[in-house]
């Protein structure tokens, strides 16, 4: 099993008939699909792929959530020896997409046909009233792509992108090898989703097996096109995976309807973020869930003590994890009694994770002591695409900056405290300032801006942002806070995201360094008399 391909291949043919994917919505089993459904399937489409003109290494944004479709174009484009790389928009005029699709060179996109979707709703000028499967288009923004392709449903059928699919061969003539590149997964960057990390058909394998496998039944709603959501469990382990068909209109949203069905489909293993485990633990602590699931894994958020109450509510074990899109998994602990769970505890590092925690000099601190996670493993990035200086994101001897602040304790133990320098984690994505100064300077109105990383009165890390308005301008907090909200995708509310700005001052003009910079330290000063006297006047 060298490559994706070959490992569908072997599931399909020692294992055809095992269950691997349930796709799910509130109600009950939408469909579920073998390894022989899933290698035949999406063979098929890899076929229609090269029969529309794609060819090895193309590279094809797949913008459907979760779903048998999603599924079977994922491991189709795969299969056709092409690349997939997620794509996903949040701004109004598209430019974190095609910011994604120009650095890629991407040639082709997936959508869904559904007037309530981003990405339809981006490419929806291009197509007009052509509803066909497959339309050429030119795109003005990204040059490189040209092909178009529309998944629709008609009352629930798959139709017509899957139910199709029966009349074409199954592609098999990629000839692909463990060097070619199989995905590029997205990460949050300098812009929203910006930067790039392309993985191999090898990679994706090592990576995979640094994941739990085996005979589990783990429910995960992260979305295919994120590495915490990628079918890794199924390509490497033969795995049966649960989660919610997003192409229907009833799937669970609010965490006890996804512990509903979790309970419901008699999993063995979830994976949850900290912030629904909460949920679940406050909506449970009169009332005890009638299911208990044998472990729970989280992570992606900063770990408390606050989820303990989990172990013997919800779960048995609850697995916490430190991992990244850039490094795979890098520590897992297991927390089995209340009492073990400590404030940003993320496990022990893996066997062929070369850790260190260094100050602001790159000098190792001693136990206890906090400072920058630097790291190594098998699995690291080579380099985003486009490539980056490698100085900016390895030190001189080879350490990968995470950007994480941690701390080693004298057991070896690894505590996670957050992001460090100028982004925060916001929901599921860890987001940098410059998206939302990005976002801000496109007003008119707006001269310069500087967005400020601050946790104000014991709350959370939020975003502030600074504003000079150009000279002569009328423009208002509220109405930059209104252009701001206005420039991002109002879509279904599983789609829905940006980055909050918890507050907006005006200022005649920035404090300034001796070199011109921008003084961020005074500034961040300005900001804090501005909260305290509740001032809405220009600083």
């Amino acid at each position: 099993m060298d490559t994706v391909v070959a490992s569908m291949r072997q599931w399909a043919d020692t294992k055809p008939e095992v269950v691997v994917f349930t796709f799910v919505n509130k109600h009950g089993v939408t469909s579920e699909y073998t390894p022989r459904a899933v290698y035949e399937q999406a063979g098929r489409f890899a076929c229609r792929l090269r029969r529309y003109g794609f060819t090895k290494g193309d590279v094809i944004a797949n913008g459907l959530p979760n779903s048998p479709e999603r599924l079977v174009t994922d491991m189709g484009i795969i299969m056709a020896g092409c690349v997939m790389v997620n794509a996903q928009v949040f701004e109004v005029d598209g430019s974190d997409f095609f910011l994604t699709a120009n650095y890629s060179n991407c040639k082709g996109v997936i959508l869904y046909n559904k007037n309530n979707n981003a990405m339809f709703k981006l490419f929806e000028p291009l197509i007009g009233q052509n509803c066909a499967e497959y339309t050429e288009v030119f795109v003005q923004q990204a040059p490189s792509l040209t092909k178009l392709l529309l998944c629709s449903r008609v009352e629930g059928d798959l139709t017509p992108l899957l139910q199709g699919l029966g009349q074409e061969e199954i592609f098999s003539g990629a000839e692909t090898s463990p060097s070619d590149l199989a995905v590029l997964f997205t990460t949050s960057g300098t812009s929203g989703f910006s930067k790039l990390v392309p993985r191999t058909h090898e990679q994706i394998l090592q990576a995979g097996r640094s994941f739990q496998g085996g005979n589990v039944k783990y429910f995960s709603d992260r979305p295919f096109g994120w590495m915490g959501g990628f079918p890794f469990d199924y390509i490497v382990f033969c795995s049966h995976r649960v989660l919610q068909d997003k192409l229907t209109d009833d799937f669970a949203e609010t965490s006890t309807d996804i512990w509903d069905v979790i309970s419901r489909e008699q999993c063995t293993g979830a994976a949850m973020l900290p912030i629904a485990i909460l949920d679940l633990i406050h909506t449970y602590t009169t009332s005890k869930p009638s299911y208990k699931i044998p472990f729970i894994v989280t992570g992606g958020q900063p770990i408390t003590r606050n989820l303990s109450p989990a172990v013997g509510l919800l779960t048995d074990a609850l697995v916490v994890t430190y991992s990244s899109t850039e490094c795979a998994m890098v520590s897992v602990g297991v927390v089995t009694s209340a009492d073990q769970m400590k404030d940003n505890f993320v496990g022990k590092p893996g066997k062929d994770i070369s850790l260190t925690i260094v100050d602001d000099s790159n000098n190792p601190v001693a136990a206890n002591e906090q400072g920058l996670i630097l790291l190594k493993s098998p699995f690291i990035l080579t380099n985003y695409l486009p490539a980056v200086a490698s100085s900016s994101i390895f030190t001189p001897d080879g350490y990968f900056i995470t950007g994480d602040r941690g701390m080693l304790d004298e057991s070896g133990n690894l505590f996670c405290f957050g992001r460090a320098g100028d982004l925060i984690s916001q929901g599921p994505l860890l987001v940098y300032t410059s998206w939302p100064e990005k976002v801000l300077s496109k007003c008119p109105d707006v001269a310069d801006v500087v967005v400020l990383v601050m946790s104000v009165k014991g709350k959370d890390d939020g975003f502030y942002a600074c504003v000079v308005p150009k000279p002569g301008s009328a423009v208002t907090k509220e109405s930059l806070m209104d252009f701001y909200t206005s420039s991002f995708m109002t879509s279904t509310t599983s789609e829905k995201f940006k980055p909050e700005l918890a507050d907006i001052f005006l200022f005649e003009r920035f404090p300034q360094t001796f070199t011109g910079k921008v003084n961020k330290p005074r500034l961040k000063d300005l900001v804090l008399q501005q909260l305290c006297v509740n001032s809405t006047a220009v600083v």
